[in-house]
């Protein structure tokens, strides 16, 4: 029993989802890891944007991914030479207030290990904060600060890690971006 959110969620859900989400890095790095997935998937991005060609003034859609492209583009540019092979494990890869389940304020299940992957454990922080910590599309502090306190009393995170959080966080958005734009069916919306 439980329902996902689709709508802004409380102070609460948002240290539920850490709590669940660090719980949930605790048990999987002990698993066998195959090959870190991250390089990979950042050139990806990279490639899905140099493929992109927008038709000039086509719609709306179309001029903000040629406004936007060489923005995201220097991003993964920057991203794909940093090293991100620390603490590797299997990511659930969507870890957000959509793919878990609540009973009221208690998060009692984890849904949606369709985007699974192996990579830095960072990764799954920095969409759980984008997709949980936001406010009128804008990260907010204060929710972000409960997130990573909560998720650092179950499992700690390296100053290194939380360093590289925000560049992961930008990086996500332009993955995100492109994907939307490349890969989701093309809807105004």
């Amino acid at each position: 029993p439980g329902k996902s959110k689709t709508s802004s969620i409380n102070i609460y859900q948002v240290k539920e989802i850490a709590r669940a989400l660090a719980t949930y890095h605790k048990y999987v790095k002990k698993f066998k890891i195959k090959k870190n997935g991250y390089p990979k998937y950042l050139k990806w991005i990279l490639e899905e944007i140099n493929n992109s060609n927008p038709g000039k003034n086509k719609d709306k859609i179309e001029d903000l991914v040629l406004k936007e492209k060489d923005f995201f583009k220097k991003i993964i540019q920057k991203e794909i030479k940093r090293n991100y092979s620390k603490n590797i494990i299997a990511l659930h890869g969507d870890f957000d207030p959509t793919n878990v389940l609540f009973k009221e304020n208690k998060l009692v299940a984890i849904i949606d290990f369709d985007d699974l992957d192996y990579g830095p454990r960072i990764r799954d922080i920095a969409i759980a904060l984008r997709d949980s910590c936001t406010i009128r599309n804008k990260l907010d502090p204060k929710r972000t600060k409960s997130f990573l306190e909560e998720y650092k009393k179950v499992n700690k995170l390296t100053n290194e890690e939380e360093k590289l959080i925000p560049n992961m966080i930008l990086a996500e958005n332009a993955g995100f971006f492109i994907w939307a734009y490349s890969k989701m069916k093309k809807e105004k919306e």
